[in-house]
């Protein structure tokens, strides 16, 4: 039996990294397995400490809600760049990738507003990069994902009115039908959220496991670091 990781990963030295894992064997919906979310998994030893834990563990597929690239103009070393400096009304933001957008999400059906900027979670983005070079290393195929994103496309895979907050009641009903109960999902604590969002993250890794059918991409299979990728599960059951 195999299984997917989903990281809601934190600075380095504040805030609350959680990891859960679902299994991805059998037929139907994943199963819920372990969730770790402790003072181990930040700090001076953080990073060594999540990377060896996935890598005994070894998941088929590890989503991170975390950037996983940075803004074309952050990156690009071209003086003469046309996407940099050519016309004023089409040149990128330095703040967001073209994933990070609002006008990314509408065009893929989703009326909503995009991700924080990655200039404002930059040292989230700097930890999560960091940690797909690891992995992947050593043959973990990582992908970035959005919790928001995957709730969205929860309420509209279920039939659910559309709410303009997704408190954590509303995650967890989201998330209740989607996930076996073997395990029971996370109800309190001051780490409920990070809790529950690091198995969102799972989830669309085991939608990903399950065929490129089953999740989209934010914009869509646009096959360049300077736009970004990020996966969430399809809204429509395939």
């Amino acid at each position: 039996m195999g299984t997917v990781a989903g990281i809601d990963i934190s600075g380095r030295t504040t805030g609350t990294t959680a990891i859960a894992f679902l299994s991805t064997g059998g037929r139907g919906k994943p199963k819920l397995g372990e969730i770790i979310a402790d003072g181990s998994l930040r700090g001076d030893a953080g990073d060594e400490t999540i990377a060896k834990l996935l890598l005994r563990r070894r998941p088929d597929i590890t989503a991170i809600d975390a950037p996983l690239t940075l803004p074309h103009p952050a990156i690009c070393r071209d003086p003469d760049c046309r996407r940099c400096f050519g016309d004023p009304q089409t040149r990128p933001r330095y703040t967001s990738r073209e994933c990070d957008l609002k006008q990314s999400w509408v065009s893929a059906g989703f009326e909503m507003s995009g991700p924080m900027p990655t200039v404002m979670i930059a040292a989230i983005a700097f930890r999560a990069i960091y940690l797909r070079r690891v992995l992947e290393r050593s043959d973990i195929k990582v992908i970035e994902t959005w919790p928001m994103g995957v709730y969205r496309a929860l309420e509209k895979r279920q039939g659910l009115d559309h709410e303009t907050q997704v408190d954590d009641a509303r995650r967890l009903v989201l998330l209740r039908a989607a996930i076996a109960a073997k395990r029971k999902l996370p109800e309190t604590g001051t780490d409920v959220r990070d809790r529950l969002d690091a198995v969102a993250a799972a989830y669309t890794a085991w939608s990903y496991a399950n065929g490129a059918e089953h999740v989209i991409s934010v914009p869509e299979r646009i096959d360049t670091p300077a736009n970004g990728e990020i996966w969430i599960p399809r809204p429509e059951a395939r």
